[in-house]
């Protein structure tokens, strides 16, 4: 297919040519000169590339305990890539745990899991890519350990022979 075509009159020694939004692809090239009175006709060939656009993800989860919200933030860029992105909560071994797909806005995205038990839990986010964007993932570790409880205890100092009630509050 001819993308570009023209008999160019007076260049000064040099021609360009300005292609724009080309999709994913590989193109032939190809020059023809006419010659001159100083020069004879030449020609030359050669192959450029239209590649994918380069994406990258990053996440975030921080360490939490049992009972609590884990939130886990996404960043995306090119922001303007399009498509969805699948985010992955595996437990200690390895079964899924939630799963869930998101549309980042401006780059960003987070989401609420809940009901985690006591473990290290892996975050895998994953982009599918695209026509003209590639496909990206990345990982990150958080810990969900059990909490340290509030557990008092209160008495008072007694004489010998008399009776004393302790009290002991522990979490329900």
């Amino acid at each position: 297919r001819i993308l570009f075509s023209n008999v160019l009159g007076d260049y000064s020694g040099k021609a360009q040519c300005d292609l724009e939004n080309l999709p994913v692809g590989t193109y032939p090239a190809r020059v023809h000169y006419n010659g001159n009175e100083n020069y004879n006709e030449a020609d030359d060939d050669d192959v450029f590339h239209v590649i994918k656009l380069e994406t990258a993800v990053n996440v975030t989860a921080d360490d939490i305990k049992v009972g609590e919200e884990e939130e886990i933030t996404v960043e995306f860029a090119p922001e303007e890539a399009p498509g969805q992105l699948t985010i992955t909560v595996t437990d200690s071994d390895g079964n899924v745990v939630h799963t869930e797909n998101v549309t980042p806005v401006n780059g960003k995205a987070s989401i609420i899991v809940t009901g985690l038990k006591e473990g290290t839990h892996n975050v895998t986010v994953s982009y599918p890519g695209s026509q003209n964007y590639t496909n990206c993932s990345n990982s990150t570790t958080f810990n969900v350990g059990r909490s340290t409880p509030n557990v008092s205890l209160d008495s008072d100092d007694i004489k010998v022979g008399d009776d004393e009630t302790i009290t002991v509050t522990v979490p329900d």
